[in-house]
């Protein structure tokens, strides 16, 4: 994947030119590129070229960021303040803004300043191209917003929050292999992005409900690649949301081959410049809610008398279509008083409401069997479990009822 860090080309020209007398223009207009209709309304953003003054080195840095965010295409920064060696005074402000925010970054193409005017009291024009406009960063905001109201849980800690967002972002997106799309816009807007979306996606997810993280840029298989670093209790773990939907895109299909990976394992196929970001040392060991153990699950018994034959075959019918993923060591049999499980096959229907279960060798008539369905199930699109875990006991019949 081609990530943007190749794109980033920086240019800045100097022309410190000793002038007479200069005019200010000061220019308040509309960019049509700039309206946008939001549902009934029109939004537009008119700070376009607009001058600002900065008396100080902080000064120039406060602005910057401002008209950044405002994802501002061209401006001007009147300066009026120490100009000596001030080519390498913008340059480093620009480089320490970028590093200080990874999202910023990862949204920009290209940048090219150029200033002219007196000693200390200098215009500077900046021209910045963006992956995104601020009314598309506006909609992504949004976006996060909703749908983490949807798969958040109050009861929920890190570690399952980040899982459920890893989840998500690989369940909706699909990798773009026209190599055209870049942000987490087009990955919410089209559902399909590169690896510097997936990677902004998740930033913006994961940042939202509380868990720091950042955006690595470097190389996976020698390709230029983007992926994250997670903080979880303390630690820095990797994931790459990215590897973990390879192509072809499988439509409900979740990997956690990159899911919390230390530096060493993450480095057998990424590399990446390792004093640019937090050290990953440990392995993640915390266990995740789809490998809860059956034996810390409380079941509620809701039949206890079926007697079927020991051909029978189970249909479970749900009212919202099931994440395939969440069915394993969630649906198995078990024959009473024994702790193993029957080995039984899950076929979940087209529609994904339906799960099919064969067993995969005969019932012994006359045993007494019990199915369990774990709470832990999830829907595909809205993660929402089971109120509450069944289980359902059953006998083997030679005899139909």
């Amino acid at each position: 994947m081609k990530y943007h860090k190749n794109m980033l080309k920086k240019v800045c020209i100097l022309l410190l030119i000793l002038i007479l007398e200069t005019i200010n223009l000061h220019l308040m207009s509309v960019d049509a590129s700039a309206i946008e209709l939001n549902g009934n309304s029109v939004i537009a953003y008119n700070d376009l070229n607009v001058e600002k003054t900065a008396y100080s080195l902080q000064d120039l840095n406060s602005i910057l960021k401002s008209q950044l965010a405002q994802r501002e295409t061209s401006f001007n920064i009147i300066y009026k303040a120490d100009t000596i060696n001030l080519k390498t005074i913008i340059e480093t402000d620009i480089d320490e803004i970028l590093k200080a925010d990874d999202y910023l970054e990862s949204c920009i193409k290209s940048y090219q300043c150029s200033y002219k005017g007196y000693e200390n009291d200098v215009t500077i024009n900046f021209t910045f191209s963006f992956y995104t406009t601020k009314i598309q960063e506006d909609y992504v905001s949004l976006q996060v917003t909703e749908i983490l109201k949807n798969i958040i849980k109050v009861s929920m800690n890190d570690d399952q929050k980040e899982k459920v967002i890893h989840d998500y972002i690989v369940a909706h997106v699909a990798y773009d292999t026209t190599l055209s799309r870049f942000s987490a816009y087009e990955a919410l807007k089209n559902g399909t992005t590169v690896c510097s979306g997936y990677a902004q996606l998740a930033y913006k997810m994961l940042n939202e409900v509380g868990i720091e993280t950042k955006i690595v840029l470097g190389k996976g298989n020698g390709e230029d690649h983007a992926w994250n670093l997670v903080k979880l209790n303390n630690i820095w773990y990797h994931l790459d949301c990215t590897w973990d939907d390879p192509v072809p895109d499988i439509k409900g299909r979740v990997l956690y081959n990159y899911f919390n990976l230390n530096d060493k394992k993450i480095s057998e196929n990424h590399i990446f410049e390792k004093s640019d970001y937090p050290v990953a040392n440990q392995v993640y060991n915390a266990r995740l809610p789809v490998f809860d153990e059956k034996q810390f699950v409380q079941w509620n018994k809701v039949d206890s008398n079926a007697v079927v034959m020991s051909t029978k075959e189970w249909n479970i019918n749900f009212n919202k279509e099931i994440d395939e993923l969440s069915l394993k060591d969630k649906v198995f049999i078990c024959r009473e008083g024994e702790n193993s499980n029957f080995p039984i096959t899950l076929q979940l229907s087209e529609d994904k409401k339906t799960v099919k279960i064969t067993h995969n060798i005969p019932f012994e008539l006359g045993k007494n069997y019990i199915l369990y369905i774990s709470k832990d199930m999830s829907g595909l699109y809205n993660y929402i479990n089971l109120k509450t875990s069944l289980k359902m006991g059953f006998k083997i019949s030679n005899q139909k009822n």
